[in-house]
């Protein structure tokens, strides 16, 4: 779910496989800034709903 929730930000949604959520993490953000080099990760929030 894209999303722009204050201006200046994007909002990123990721649901991926991996060994620990260290390496999800560490692989979304290495994902991000390939696409967007300037990218700076602000907040990460927990997703209660899974």
């Amino acid at each position: 779910m894209p999303g722009i929730g204050q201006s200046g930000r994007l909002v990123l949604e990721f649901a991926r496989e991996a060994d620990s959520a260290t390496d999800a993490l560490g692989s979304a953000i290495a994902n991000v800034r390939k696409a967007v080099d300037n990218a700076e990760l602000v907040e990460v929030l927990p997703d209660y709903a899974a």
